[in-house]
């Protein structure tokens, strides 16, 4: 695999994520945030690298992918997956014929069993094999969406849940009301099943590794302390900072403001097609949920209400004020409450 320059590894989070189920003390793990926040490059090379360290087998599988097919198209991956690791489990190893699976040629050791016909059988099959398994499931929340998907849902927690000593899974899930449903509904199948953590933002650091990469290949520097503040107002999106960095690579003339100008244009532009259709809102709501996706914490805070005053043009708002506007967007479902309970923009769940 060719090596991202500019891709920020985040080795702590995967070694205490995977050592955590690798020792048995967690089984399930549901990673948490808005899409572009780097979970799936996370997934592919922090967690699978310190996985495959420590002896598992990985199995990668992304439900926003094959939006039309996921069914057919899921079992498909667990098929090739099997075939792969159950391999070395028989003497004629190169003995491979072809068969026919949901409409698709896969190759197939002479020896091994037919495919099976359940996720839970897959599972029980993986469960088998001589190294552990971790799964990693992207995006899981589409899997709520689709009608005929409740019956391998139903399948996946079955087999997880039977072979947890030998097969671990990691979700991950962008949008709060998918996920809600799968796993915080006393009725669905993956009910108090995972332990949920909300994936965390990149700080400050992530914009310093970025901007001595720029000095590194420009021989110029840029202010740290204004490049991160540009990346908050961003919505701490590493997509953009990341691009702010390659077009001021590629064109030494442009400044941090010009190309924090041109994504904060964007930036904006994806705020407001993401809010079409949805109810209107006061002016007081807008800039609370501005606050939001600019990573503020204290939303009662005297300082927090001091900006919002301001903006909005008037002496004063009050605590019970931006309690009652919180309560109003909560019900709009255009903030969430996170794990650790600060107030997150729903709508960015979803650009």
């Amino acid at each position: 695999m060719i090596r991202d320059p500019l891709y920020f590894n985040r080795t702590q989070l995967a070694e205490r994520l995977v050592d955590n189920l690798q020792s048995n003390i967690l089984h399930a793990i549901t990673l948490f945030a808005p899409r572009r926040m780097g979970k799936t490059q996370f997934l592919g090379n922090d967690i699978t690298q310190i996985a495959k360290e420590q002896g598992f087998s990985v199995f990668y599988y992304s439900f926003m992918d094959q939006p039309n097919q996921t069914r057919e198209h899921f079992m498909f991956a667990l098929a090739t997956f099997l075939a792969e690791i159950e391999s070395p489990l028989y003497k004629k190893a190169n003995s491979l014929t072809k068969i026919e699976l949901f409409g698709a040629s896969l190759e197939w050791n002479v020896d091994a069993p037919p495919p099976p016909s359940s996720v839970s059988g897959y599972i029980s099959r993986m469960a088998k094999t001589n190294k552990p398994v971790l799964m990693l499931l992207d995006e899981a929340q589409e899997m709520a969406k689709k009608s005929d998907m409740r019956d391998l849902i139903g399948s996946l927690r079955t087999g997880l849940d039977i072979h947890r000593d030998r097969v671990k899974v990691i979700f991950t899930g962008s949008s709060p009301y998918g996920l809600k449903s799968m796993f915080n509904d006393y009725k669905a199948p993956f009910f108090n099943f995972a332990h949920q953590i909300d994936f965390p933002i990149f700080g400050k650091e992530f914009t310093d590794f970025l901007a001595d990469i720029y000095e590194q290949r420009t021989g110029s520097s840029i202010d740290k302390e204004k490049f991160f503040s540009y990346f908050a107002a961003l919505g701490h999106t590493p997509l953009f900072a990341r691009t702010m960095i390659q077009e001021m690579i590629l064109n030494p003339n442009l400044t941090l403001e010009q190309v924090f100008e041109v994504k904060l244009e964007e930036f904006t532009k994806i705020l407001e097609h993401a809010t079409v259709g949805m109810p209107e809102l006061t002016a007081l709501e807008k800039i609370i949920l501005q606050l939001i996706s600019e990573n503020h914490k204290s939303l009662y805070s005297a300082k927090t209400r001091s900006i919002i005053a301001e903006r909005l043009g008037v002496d004063s708002v009050s605590a019970q004020t931006v309690q009652g506007q919180l309560r109003k967007l909560e019900k709009k479902e255009l903030v969430i409450k996170n794990a650790h309970g600060d107030y997150e923009p729903a709508i960015l769940y979803d650009f």
